[in-house]
């Protein structure tokens, strides 16, 4: 599945279910086979920068059924319990805390780079699309 899937159905089922929430379950178990070529920093940065992008267009799609909630709950945890974490453990003596809350923090600021690189063209685009229809 890609992300678009993920976020598709999860904002249609907000949309039909308002007061419902979905419920993110740490404890799960999932098994599943993550390939090398994932486990880099090339590979984290273009994800980072991507996602974030076509989720402009994502969003966009969906009218009403979008919803960046969960999104932004993904952002304040990230920057205050796994940063937080990242220091702590540094300054425990892991100098891969430091390190991870470091990535945390370039991811999210890549990502909303990323995010406002898609609003300002998928702006663009709309524009162009009513400047053709004007001219019609």
């Amino acid at each position: 599945r890609s992300l678009a899937d993920d976020l598709d159905l999860a904002n249609r089922l907000l949309e039909l279910s308002p007061q419902s929430r979905l419920i993110y379950e740490p404890a799960a178990i999932v098994h599943h086979y993550v390939h090398e070529d994932r486990l880099t920093w090339h590979y984290f940065w273009r994800r980072c920068f991507w996602a974030s992008r076509s989720k402009v267009s994502i969003m966009r799609g969906l009218g009403t059924a979008a919803n960046m909630q969960a999104d932004r709950t993904f952002v304040r945890r990230s920057l205050s319990v796994g940063v937080a974490t990242g220091l702590r453990q540094f300054l425990g003596g892991d100098i891969g805390g430091l390190e991870r809350a470091l990535s945390i923090i370039a991811g999210l600021g890549l990502s909303a780079i990323a995010y406002v690189t898609g609003l300002v063209e998928w702006n663009i685009a709309a524009w162009r699309r009513r400047e053709n229809a004007s001219a019609l």
